[in-house]
């Protein structure tokens, strides 16, 4: 069962046509009877309520409203409804039924107003409530609909299933739109009223999962698979989430039991080999690879990953051939050249490397890795081939933000697993001694706590053509572990220039709406990158920043107007949800507090 297009579907006639769950008085169906005895009955009824004159309008609004029911079209019956209204300006179920007929007919500015008109004249009309809030649905209007099915709920105490639908039907729509924290709040309501719904708690561990909310995510997919425990939909979401947290060995088991439970989903078998492939169990993931083949021989990414295996195996011809195998299939696949590129390179064939990552990286911008490479395999060959490269003197230009950016770092990892990059700054200076200020997860691995073999500090200059910025080999000297919340490192360099200081720490509290600068070294951007922005939302363990940083940014300094450091950048969030609304469009930063950061740097004796 696919949960995620949040519709039923039944079969008539041969085709399938969409089923909308309301209640059967929203739908205003008409039946049928005798022409000549309707207007037989009309006729008396309006002779009796003309002759009743204290009742009449009553009356005459009645028969208008029982002829709009038996109308032959919308046109008629909206036609009855609007005299009914005329003569009773005061029924609510006159302008509920006229909202209805409105409806049906997509004239839905009309039918808003007269459901408001009903609702208004009757504020516990749950009906009315539930045609508005569909009027308001079919436009688009979705938090004005959210407000309208609540208070249908609040006002029929028989809510049931039906209503359950209405709010995941509303949830899929918003979810749709982008609107995730609305979308979980209508997610919300269908539990409440149906907790035994398994594709609720589903849906809204997607939406939880799209604003990075993994936690959560994950509490939602675990209730939904104790509903549904078949489900390999669940188990593949679960595991995936779960491989974003770096919990690779939960991951890797959520996503063999998506295995298990659809043998023939190849994306299933691929996503599995994914994450083996990440916990570098390289055989297996090759297994999960071939099965991924079995099912689709024309599964491009399989083949690409299968290849990723054999360069990480050192076979490096068996790489480029499995490689080019997924080509074939997919010529705009970049994943295919990166590993081509990398085996080229460890065959020192290495103009035909940069070749190949420069296709790949045209293809996908966001290679993080391929990016790494054309920018520091140059560097390798230059030094390579005239070692006094490194000996040349600095080029420092005087320029704004120049004694800043001198603190601040790039933090250059080298590893069997491959290269990175992030940042981090001058919390300490001793001599031509240093201490650097950076996140965990820039320079340990993600479960095994093992160092990277090298970790190299490189300093801001602006070299000439030809030259390359000076590097420091540096040493981890603290860092928490994997369970503490709290993402922090330090690193110990030698020989340090010597105009390079620390920054200064804050010894205040920055408040919401404090305007902040955070300067570091984003993949997507150039090296030492600003970006302004505030501080929109503050917890004692976390700073949400409306500053735009990416990966490659973990470790940054975030600064105050006095180029005092307020907070450590350790990661990015992809919707911004605040009180302050900045831009809810746009990623936004999280830092941790420059208080709980010293807190913990005085108990290692670094200040």
């Amino acid at each position: 069962m696919k949960y995620e297009n949040h519709k039923k579907r039944y079969r008539r006639g041969g085709g399938y046509s969409q089923v909308i769950v309301t209640p059967s008085s929203v739908q205003g169906k008409r039946k049928k009877v005798s022409p000549k005895l309707v207007i037989l009955l009309l006729s008396l009824f309006l002779l009796i309520g003309i002759s009743l004159s204290l009742f009449g309008g009553r009356i005459i609004s009645t028969v208008y409203q029982i002829q709009g029911s038996y109308a032959e079209d919308e046109g008629k019956a909206i036609a009855s409804y609007q005299q009914a209204v005329q003569f009773e300006p005061n029924s609510a179920s006159a302008y509920y039924k006229l909202g209805t007929a409105l409806s049906n007919a997509d004239r839905l500015d009309e039918a808003i107003k007269a459901y408001q008109k009903a609702v208004e004249l009757d504020e516990n009309f749950p009906q009315a409530y539930l045609g508005l809030g569909k009027a308001l649905k079919a436009q688009g209007n979705y938090l004005i609909a959210f407000s309208a099915y609540q208070k249908a709920v609040e006002n029929d105490r028989k809510a049931g299933d039906e209503y359950a639908q209405i709010f995941k039907d509303l949830g899929g729509a918003l979810s749709e739109k982008g609107k995730y924290y609305e979308a979980i709040s209508a997610y919300g309501q269908a539990i409440a009223i149906n907790p035994y719904d398994a594709s609720a708690y589903y849906n809204l561990g997607v939406a939880q999962n799209q604003i990075g909310n993994l936690d959560e995510a994950i509490n939602n997919y675990r209730k939904a698979i104790r509903l549904d425990y078949y489900n390999g939909e669940i188990y593949q979401n679960l595991g995936l989430t779960l491989q974003k947290q770096g919990k690779l060995d939960e991951a890797i088991a959520a996503l063999e039991k998506a295995v298990v439970l659809n043998p023939d989903d190849s994306y299933f078998s691929y996503n599995l080999g994914n994450a083996l492939l990440e916990k570098e169990q390289v055989y297996r993931a090759a297994s999960a690879y071939r099965n991924a083949i079995q099912s689709d021989p024309n599964f491009a990414q399989a083949y690409s990953g299968l290849a990723e295996t054999f360069y990480k195996q050192g076979n490096l011809d068996e790489a480029i051939s499995y490689a080019e195998k997924a080509l074939k299939l997919d010529p705009q696949n970049a994943a295919a050249y990166k590993n081509i590129c990398f085996a080229l390179h460890n065959q020192g064939k290495y103009d035909a490397a940069m070749q190949k990552c420069n296709q790949a990286l045209k293809l996908n911008p966001g290679l993080r890795e391929v990016k790494f490479y054309l920018a520091e395999v140059p560097r390798q060959l230059a030094f390579k081939r005239n070692p006094k490269l490194f000996t040349y003197p600095e080029r420092l230009i005087n320029e704004p933000l120049f004694k800043l950016k001198r603190s601040i770092v790039k933090i250059i990892l080298k590893s069997e697993d491959g290269w990175g990059i992030g940042t981090g700054w001058i919390v300490k200076r001793e001599g031509n001694k240093a201490w650097v200020v950076t996140n965990r997860h820039v320079v340990v691995k993600k479960e095994e706590q093992q160092e990277n073999e090298t970790i190299e500090i490189e300093f801001y200059s602006t070299p000439p053509p030809g030259q390359f910025r000076k590097r420091q080999t540096a040493k981890i000297v603290h860092k928490t572990s994997t369970n503490d919340w709290l993402d922090l490192a330090v690193l110990e360099i030698t020989g340090v220039p010597k105009d390079i200081q620390p920054l200064t720490i804050s010894s205040t509290f920055e408040e919401i709406n404090t305007s902040i600068l955070v300067i570091g070294h984003p993949y997507n951007q150039t090296e030492w990158s600003i970006s302004e922005g505030k501080i929109t939302g503050k917890t004692a363990q976390k700073l949400e920043l409306s500053a735009s940083i990416a990966f490659g940014s973990s470790g940054s300094p975030v600064l105050n107007e006095k180029d005092q450091v307020v907070g450590l950048a350790v990661g990015i969030k992809l919707l911004c949800h605040t009180a302050i609304e900045i831009n809810p469009d746009i990623s936004c930063g999280i830092a941790f507090p420059i208080e709980v950061v010293s807190n913990r740097l005085k108990s290692w004796g670094i200040i």
